[in-house]
């Protein structure tokens, strides 16, 4: 029931959020188990977005939006610098692509999952993200146990031998 302006303040704020706090936070979580963050960063959104299943009042929604903010500046770069740890150095450029992939795909699947769970239950829906979130830490912490595969040294393209 708010107007396109508090809407666009808000949007305004996460972008905001990030121009001021993005280095300081990715020197803080650079320092830091980078599955460890991204489970922190999961954590943060997932309980930024259930809080709306009872946050009415604007000021409640800027605490949520300063939240979620902070939360996808802690996951993002581990997760980035995750993807390339265990990518073999000739395919990092696809590993990453895929990492950007899965954002995309979440951009277009989750606004019609998000509308006909929000026309049913719109408390279902924020909960639901939250749970969401607590599943992605999970899976991140989960993921850190297993170290970085090794992979074989490449040979130089110049190499002139049989079978290369």
């Amino acid at each position: 029931g708010y107007s396109n302006a508090v809407y666009g303040g808000l949007q305004a704020l996460n972008g905001a959020i990030v121009v001021f706090l993005e280095l300081p936070i990715a020197a803080w979580t650079g320092r830091r188990s980078r599955t460890g963050m991204v489970a922190l960063g999961s954590v943060l959104i997932g309980m930024a977005f259930a809080s709306l299943a009872v946050a009415t009042a604007v000021a409640a929604m800027v605490a949520m939006v300063f939240v979620w903010t902070l939360g996808e500046i802690v996951a993002s770069p581990p997760a980035s610098a995750f993807v390339a740890d265990r990518s073999p150095d000739h395919a990092r450029g696809r590993y990453q692509a895929s990492l950007g992939m899965m954002f995309a795909l979440g951009g277009v699947i989750g606004p019609i999952i998000g509308t006909v769970v929000y026309e049913h239950s719109p408390v279902a829906l924020w909960i639901g993200c939250g749970v969401a979130g607590l599943i992605s830490a999970a899976l991140a912490l989960a993921a850190g146990r297993y170290p970085a595969p090794a992979f074989p040294a490449r040979l130089d393209k110049t190499v002139d031998a049989p079978g290369t």
